[in-house]
């Protein structure tokens, strides 16, 4: 499992007060990408490999909101490993409580855009996320 931070900007919030919905999406994305280069598999290194992680569904629960300033804490976690595809998990919570969590699916693809199957090196990188 992997942990980043992120504290909540003006530009986030919505006419509520509260960080917008898609915003959460964005927390998400980058703390995967986080969690890569953390692991030594960085954007750069998978454009080489002429590799991708496409998103191909996503579930998300809301459950409190986040307002402007507030310190959230982003978990990303593998649940699940297949030969192409992998489930993350990844929850965003704020002093130990959940605000938003989702479930995604993501797929291995080529250069080509095709799915393919992994390389080890990836998917033995990618089992050190597994939760």
């Amino acid at each position: 499992m992997h942990t980043t931070t992120h504290t909540v900007r003006f530009r986030e919030l919505d006419a509520y007060g509260h960080v917008n919905h898609a915003e959460f999406l964005t927390y998400f994305e980058t703390a995967r990408i986080e969690a890569l280069h953390a692991l030594g598999w960085d954007l750069a290194a998978m454009h080489q490999a002429g590799l991708s992680l496409v998103i191909v569904a996503l579930e998300a629960t809301y459950r409190r909101p986040a307002t402007l300033g507030e310190h959230l804490t982003i978990t990303t976690a593998i649940t699940e490993l297949g030969g192409s595809s992998q489930e993350w998990h990844q929850a965003c919570a704020r002093d130990g409580e959940t605000v938003v969590e989702a479930t995604l699916r993501a797929a291995t693809v080529g250069a080509d855009g095709r799915a393919q199957r992994m390389p080890q090196e990836l998917r033995d990188t990618l089992a050190r996320l597994a939760g």
